[in-house]
């Protein structure tokens, strides 16, 4: 974005009435006043009272025009440097834009403490809680790679952009870009800083990784009481019917439970909301913890270690929640009990 610099007069007249006129008329009572006295017509004390306040007169009206053409050209000379800051084309849209936005000044490339801010939209003065008009932009912006961008921008009129975050409680990270936008009345280089804020979009990306790492992790246990059941019912369980029909029974849960995780994979649907809707399902709490051991009974099984459970007085344990969250939870507090257990533990 390029900011057209103000027009620079070359050559402004001082009034567009010419004083001519003014000079002429003078210079003729001067004249007919000599005439009268050579002839004369007037004494000569006279003459030269007359001629005075002739030539008063017209140097008089010659100043209140002069006067008159200075005030009506003040408007048009050119801001001094040191007002730039309120004299850039277009200020008042940039003021109002949403997106943080500076215009910097350098004089030297080796001075790094010479880079100034010479302007601040209002979003800029309230993300940099920005007093004064202008100030040195160190005192605002210390990350080097945003310096730097910035750098390059002024002093090699590239285009150029980083990362930057403004850390402390509440973080926030925004994606700024750096323009180059010519020279400044006092012959420093100036350029366009604008910041946009990726917060949000970063915050669901580090939730859509969560998500696949956690989504990854839940599907390894499934997997697990699979195979297990399977190798199972291929061996010593072959010919038991009450067990191979229990065993399918919990295989096909697993399955049924891999289907759901996978629904959530492919469509990240809780990612992409905006908002967390509550769950309002009644779920048994005392289910989930049984479905929970029969899953991972055949991994127990293996390192020796018995699954000790202590079920609620009337066999229930109602709650309000997602089942299949609920069973995550579960999961992973059992998968952490028998990874840390010792073999032929409890």
């Amino acid at each position: 974005m390029s900011l057209p610099q103000p027009p620079q007069p070359t050559a402004l007249r001082r009034s567009e009435a010419p004083l001519w006129p003014t000079l002429a008329a003078g210079a003729a009572g001067l004249a007919a006043v000599a005439a009268f006295a050579l002839q004369g017509a007037v004494a000569g004390a006279g003459a030269v009272a007359a001629m005075v306040f002739v030539a008063g007169v017209t140097a008089v009206a010659v100043i209140v025009a002069d006067r008159r053409a200075e005030d009506e050209l003040d408007p048009l000379i050119p801001v001094a440097p040191g007002a730039v800051a309120e004299a850039l084309p277009y200020a008042a849209l940039i003021n109002v834009l949403p997106d943080p936005i500076l215009v910097v000044s350098g004089l030297e490339p080796d001075d790094f403490t010479g880079r100034r801010y010479i302007f601040a939209n209002s979003a800029a003065r309230e993300l940099f809680r920005i007093e004064g008009v202008e100030g040195l932009l160190v005192s605002l912006i210390r990350d080097p790679q945003l310096l730097e961008a910035v750098d390059q921008a002024l002093f090699h009129a590239r285009d150029a952009e980083a990362v930057y975050e403004t850390g402390g409680a509440q973080s926030r990270t925004f994606r700024a870009f750096a323009r180059p936008i010519g020279l400044g009345f006092d012959g420093a280089h100036l350029a366009l800083m604008s910041l946009r804020d990726e917060t949000e979009l970063r915050q669901v990306e580090r939730t859509r990784v969560d998500f696949l790492a956690n989504a990854s992790h839940e599907l390894r246990t499934p997997l697990a009481s699979l195979s297990g059941f399977i190798e199972t019912l291929r061996g010593h369980a072959k010919g038991d019917e009450g067990a191979r029909d229990r065993f399918l029974g919990i295989m096909q849960v697993q399955a049924e439970r891999m289907n759901r995780l996978i629904d959530d994979l492919m469509s990240l649907s809780r990612i992409e909301l905006a908002e967390h809707i509550a769950p309002s399902e009644e779920v048994d709490l005392a289910d989930v913890v049984a479905d929970v051991i029969d899953a991972v009974g055949p991994i127990a099984a293996e390192r020796g270690v018995k699954l000790d459970v202590t079920r609620p007085a009337g066999g229930r344990a109602p709650v309000v929640g997602a089942r299949d969250q609920l069973v995550q939870v579960v999961q992973n507090l059992v998968d952490n009990a028998l990874k840390y257990s010792p073999d032929g533990g409890r």
